[in-house]
C-alpha cells in the first residue's frame, strides 16, 4: 500500500534550494519591470470565501477551486487567481484617487483535473491597471508584459493580441441567438469556416457581415489583419473594436516591440469575462501560454464599484520551465565567500556581520582551521572565496589558485569580485 507521507498531492511539487532560487530570480526581475511603471505591490488572503467566485463574473469555475470549511461551516476556498481578490478590495474598500496601479506575485491554486499536465498550485507575476479605459492603457499591460519576459530572460516569444468585442459585435449584427454564438466561438477557435457557414446561411443579412464572420478563423497576422478585417458595414461595436486594437497595435509599435506582436482576431477565450483587448505569450518547448490577460471592465462592478480595468498575468513556472527547456541562463546569487569560524568565532562573527551590513553574503564553515578543506567546503557552494578574519578590520583571503593575502575591509569589495 502507498505510504503518502513520501509523497506529495497531485498537482503540486517542491522546489529545491537552486530551483527556488531561480524562480525568484524570475520573481524578483519581473516584480522589478512592475515597479519601475509606478505599479504598487497589493496582498491578498490565500483564502476567501467561495462565494467571490460563484457570485462574481470571474473568470475561475467553481467547481475548480480547492474547498474547505470554516469553524462558522461557511465555505471557503483557496483563491483560483489573484485578480478576483483584487476586484474585491476595489470594489469595497479601496478609496484612493484612480487609476490605480497594482501589481502582486502570489500563489493561486485549481484543480486541473488528475489527467491534466497543469499544476494545481501556481505562481502569479501580474499587474492590473484600474479606472483607465484608454487604448493606452490596454497597449501599456502589454508593453510591461514584453518587458517583464525579457527581463525574466526569455527572447524568443509571441504576444497574440485579439479583440472579443469584434467578434460580438459581429455576432450582435448578424443576430446570433446564444446557441449558434457559441457554437461559432468554438468553431473559430477550431478554425472550421465551412461549419460557420453552414450556421450563419440561414440569417438574414448581409452577406458582407456573413462573409467576414466566416473569415475570422484566418483573421491573424501582422497589421494587414486591420484591412482585411475591416468593412464598410461594420455596426459600431465592431468598428470601435477594431479602431480600439489598431490603436494599441500602433502604440506597441512606437514603443519599438512590434515584433513580438501578432493580431489575432480568432482569439475568443473567456469571452464572457473580457470585455475588450484580449491577450496571451506564447513560447517553444512550453505546452502552455507563459502569460495572460486583457481587458475586464465588468468585474469590479460585482463587488459594488463600475471601474474599467485590464491586467496581465505571467505563470512563472511556466516561464522558469521555458528557460530550462531553451537552455537560457538563470543568474542566482549564490555566496560572495565562506568564513572560517574554528579560530576565533567571536572575531570571525564580527567580521562576517560586517560584510553582510556591506551587502555581501557570507556563509559559515565550522568544521575545521584548514584553508584546503575550507575551501573544498567553497567550492561546493558554488564560490571560489574562503576568508578569516585576521583583525579588527582586516581578512586573509584564501582562493583556488593557492595562497592567502591579507586585506583591510576598504579593499575586500574587489577581492569579492574577482
Amino acid at each position: 500500500m502507498l505510504n503518502l507521507k513520501y509523497h506529495t498531492p497531485e498537482g503540486v511539487m517542491d522546489y529545491l534550494p537552486h530551483e527556488c532560487m531561480a524562480k525568484q530570480s524570475i520573481e524578483n526581475k519581473i516584480a522589478q519591470v512592475f515597479a519601475s511603471y509606478g505599479y504598487k505591490t497589493i496582498q491578498t488572503p490565500a483564502f476567501e470565501y467561495i462565494d467571490i467566485y460563484s457570485e462574481s463574473a470571474g473568470d475561475v469555475s467553481p467547481q475548480k477551486l480547492f474547498k474547505f470549511f470554516d469553524a462558522q461551516g461557511r465555505t471557503l476556498a483557496l483563491r483560483g487567481d489573484i485578480t478576483t481578490s483584487i476586484a474585491r478590495v476595489m470594489g469595497t474598500k479601496y478609496n484612493e484617487p484612480l487609476p490605480a496601479r497594482l501589481c502582486y506575485v502570489a500563489d493561486a491554486f485549481r484543480y486541473n483535473g488528475s489527467a491534466s499536465a497543469q499544476s494545481s498550485e501556481f505562481t502569479q507575476a501580474g499587474i492590473e491597471l484600474i479606472g483607465d479605459s484608454s487604448s493606452e492603457a490596454d497597449a501599456e499591460a502589454i508593453v510591461i508584459a514584453i518587458n517583464a519576459l525579457l527581463s525574466a530572460g526569455l527572447d524568443e516569444f509571441q504576444i497574440d493580441i485579439g479583440q472579443v468585442e469584434f467578434f460580438k459585435g459581429l455576432a450582435e449584427q448578424i443576430g446570433l441567438d446564444d446557441e449558434d454564438f457559441e457554437k461559432i466561438r468554438t468553431m473559430i477557435d477550431f478554425k472550421d469556416s465551412f461549419s460557420i457557414e453552414k450556421v450563419v446561411e440561414k440569417y438574414d443579412t448581409q452577406s458582407e457581415i456573413k462573409q467576414l464572420l466566416c473569415r475570422m478563423p484566418y483573421l491573424f497576422g501582422g497589421a494587414e489583419v486591420f484591412d482585411k478585417a475591416n468593412a464598410p458595414s461594420l455596426n459600431k461595436r465592431s468598428a470601435a473594436a477594431l479602431e480600439n486594437l489598431k490603436n494599441v497595435y500602433s502604440i506597441i509599435c512606437e514603443c519599438g516591440l512590434e515584433k513580438y506582436v501578432s493580431i489575432d482576431l480568432g482569439m475568443l477565450q473567456s469571452i464572457d469575462y473580457y470585455t475588450g483587448v484580449i491577450f496571451k505569450g506564447v513560447t517553444y518547448d512550453v505546452g502552455f501560454s507563459v502569460c495572460g490577460g486583457g481587458r475586464y471592465d465588468s468585474l469590479i462592478g460585482s463587488f459594488g464599484k463600475d471601474m474599467s480595468a485590464v491586467g496581465i498575468a505571467i505563470g512563472v513556472n511556466r516561464v522558469l520551465s521555458a528557460l530550462i527547456r531553451q537552455e537560457k541562463p538563470i543568474k542566482t546569487k549564490n555566496a560572495d565567500a565562506v568564513i572560517m569560524m574554528k579560530h576565533d568565532i567571536s572575531n570571525a562573527y564580527m567580521m562576517a556581520t560586517k560584510l553582510r551590513k556591506m551587502g555581501f553574503i557570507i556563509e559559515n564553515y565550522y568544521e575545521s582551521d584548514d584553508a584546503k578543506k575550507a575551501l573544498l567546503f567553497a567550492k561546493e557552494r558554488k564560490t571560489d572565496i574562503v576568508i578569516k578574519a585576521a583583525g579588527e578590520n582586516e581578512i586573509e583571503v584564501y582562493t583556488e589558485d593557492g595562497g592567502a593575502k591579507t586585506l583591510c575591509l576598504d579593499e575586500i569589495k574587489e577581492a569579492m569580485t574577482l
